[in-house]
């Protein structure tokens, strides 16, 4: 059982990221995929229950369960039918918080390492997936989409979302970034981690997403304030470092006929380009989604119902929340995302070991840049970037229960 217990543990990075949907389509009459990432949630479910040991950090739990009351409440007051999309998109908030006990119930000390090992060959695996695109593929202004992280599963969902790809390669770039300070007995690790943090820093601005360029620039800025460095320092040391990477890369792209990632930040401001267009609509979407928010303020118009009802998707959860549950959905949501940070913190101030300390310093840099680009991008509604987020968060909550628990057990020997 333990062998099956760790195996699952460390399948869980490859299903998230690089793992295969089965389209349902034809059963069901719906666009639906099912990946793997379910069948392994219900094989450590399993598991989770012959084990018998079910933990939980009880004020993350409550916090979680306060919210999920309140999407249920909007589904009960919703003026209309329950859909079918609503009920997946519940059924997937639910799934990946299972996902979250079952890592936080079984996860050890010693496949805790392992599992994170094998999370950097995953992202390692995604990030030379986006290298291929960037020098073969002809994409829309020659943008990384992330095909792996994308493939979600309702209605169309599928179609890639540089958005998604952008936030996925800037929690790699703060990782190799903050990892890198760690004392590996081999120089040669530090070299790879340094190598992968600048290509990680490159594809997020081919990406061309810039809600992830900011948001990377904040989660950089977070870590600076952690490790004490100075920023302006810092920061014109990695931008030299970007031109020169971008130099050197930029003649051996094929089709590529002008500076598209320099264009893109000039005709932002420009509606009549493609890239200010893009901002207008996201302003257009917002107000119109905040006019069904006022006539549904209580309880909103029905979890995951939005593009279903009225066929309109802001790029900003945190509205589009707000029009789905409604003030109940919103203020416990926000309880949620809160109980998480303070806890983050509370964590990070810890006596902790070096390692978890690198660790946690670059999970809360993710977690605010995370935050910030969900002002201009729906990410928690992407299901396997939703997964990744908690399959983490559960490392990082398990990792500070042992080590707590190490050391209240060692002041207890010794008294």
């Amino acid at each position: 059982m333990k062998f099956l217990k760790d195996l699952l543990i460390y399948t869980v990075p490859f299903v998230l990221i690089v793992g295969t949907n089965f389209n349902l389509s034809g059963l069901i009459g719906i666009n639906i995929a099912i990946g793997y990432s379910e069948f392994v949630i219900f094989l450590l479910l399993i598991c989770l229950l012959i084990d018998n040991k079910v933990i939980f950090p009880k004020r993350l739990i409550y916090a979680f369960l306060s919210y999920l009351a309140a999407i249920i409440l909007s589904l009960i007051f919703s003026s209309r039918f329950i859909s079918i999309i609503s009920i997946i998109e519940l059924i997937r908030w639910i799934e990946y918080f299972i996902l979250f006990v079952c890592i936080y119930s079984l996860a050890d000390r010693n496949n805790i390492y392992k599992s994170l090992y094998l999370l950097m060959m995953a992202s390692i695996w995604f990030i030379s997936t986006a290298v291929y695109q960037t020098f073969t593929f002809n994409f829309y202004e020659k943008r990384i989409y992330g095909t792996f992280l994308s493939a979600a599963d309702i209605a169309e969902e599928s179609v890639s979302n540089p958005n998604v790809a952008g936030a996925f390669l800037v929690g790699c770039f703060l990782f190799f970034y903050s990892f890198k300070r760690y004392d590996f007995k081999s120089i040669t690790h530090k070299y790879c981690l340094v190598f992968l943090q600048n290509v990680s820093f490159v594809l997020v601005l081919y990406t061309l997403s810039r809600s992830a360029f900011i948001g990377m620039i904040l989660g950089l800025f977070v870590l600076l304030y952690f490790f004490k460095k100075n920023i302006i320092k810092t920061i014109l040391f990695i931008f030299c470092t970007f031109i020169i990477l971008f130099l050197a890369i930029i003649s051996f792209i094929s089709d590529y006929e002008e500076f598209a990632i320099i264009e893109r930040a000039i005709s932002t401001f420009d509606s009549s380009t493609n890239s200010g267009a893009s901002v207008v609509a996201r302003f257009e979407n917002s107000s119109t989604t905040l006019d069904v928010v006022w006539d549904n303020f209580v309880f909103g118009i029905g979890f995951g119902d939005l593009e279903n009802q009225f066929n309109l998707v802001p790029d900003n959860y945190y509205i589009h929340n707000f029009a789905e549950t409604g003030i109940v959905g919103f203020v416990t949501s926000a309880i949620l995302l809160i109980v998480i940070f303070l806890d983050l913190l509370k964590m990070k101030k810890s006596n902790i070991d070096s390692y978890f300390f690198y660790f946690i310093c670059a999970f809360i840099a993710f977690y605010v840049s995370f935050l910030f680009e969900n002002y201009a991008a729906n990410l928690f509604r992407s299901p396997r970037l939703l997964g990744l987020f908690w399959f983490v968060l559960a490392i990082i909550y398990k990792y500070y229960y042992i080590i707590k628990n190490n050391t209240i057990s060692n002041k207890v020997i010794n008294e």
